[in-house]
């Protein structure tokens, strides 16, 4: 199975990720994934974004049809109510 790298994880997706974080130490990675994509990909994901960044943050997988544009048509990567 091929696959593709996003921020040097290993996932499968046919087109974007965004992220989103409205809480301190919780962020959200909504992907659109590609046929084949399975429950197992999604937790591999988690955890290597837990390898990656240890308990500072919590990381959590959300599979989603459609992310999005901007009003210009971009990719919005992050979406946050931080301040």
């Amino acid at each position: 199975r091929a696959r593709a790298y996003v921020d040097g994880l290993p996932m499968t997706l046919t087109g974007h990720r965004w992220y989103q974080q409205h809480q301190p130490g919780v962020c959200i990675l909504k992907i659109m994934p590609a046929p084949g994509f399975r429950d197992n990909d999604r937790l591999g994901i988690e955890a290597a974004y837990r390898q990656k960044v240890g308990d500072e943050v919590e990381m959590r997988v959300v599979l989603v049809t459609d992310i999005p544009l901007t009003h210009r048509g971009k990719l919005k990567m992050l979406v946050t109510s931080l301040k």
